[in-house]
């Protein structure tokens, strides 16, 4: 089904990694948002240690959303990352990147994770 057809707007990925950058997260490396055209925008974070228990990524992610909190209220509710389901955490340097300055690629993030998007 398409998001208009279950009453939600397809989404515009306004959410940038800048704005996750900014909040001073000192647990993240690197991040990326997905969902441009989605049904919801989804926050791939890659963690600072690639060692981490099933309980240090709820942490992690609980930690996540009070401090996106301030510009996430600036959105649309149906661009928020309001809740942690809607975040992933992945080892550091799983996200495929360029190979020229090594940004994240956020269409072979989509591809790659296509199953958790739809």
């Amino acid at each position: 089904m398409t998001g208009s057809a279950l009453g939600r707007p397809r989404v515009w990925c306004f959410v940038t990694q800048n704005d996750i950058r900014i909040t001073r997260l000192n647990f993240v490396r690197n991040c990326t948002v997905i969902g441009h055209y989605k049904l919801a925008v989804i926050l791939f974070i890659e963690a600072v240690s690639d060692s981490m228990t099933p309980d240090d990524v709820l942490k992690l992610k609980d930690e996540v959303l009070p401090r996106t909190a301030a510009f996430n209220s600036a959105l649309f509710p149906h661009e928020r990352i309001v809740d942690r389901e809607y975040i992933v955490v992945v080892p550091s340097g799983v996200l495929p990147r360029t190979k020229e300055k090594g940004n994240i690629r956020r269409k072979a993030v989509e591809e790659d994770y296509v199953g958790i998007l739809e």
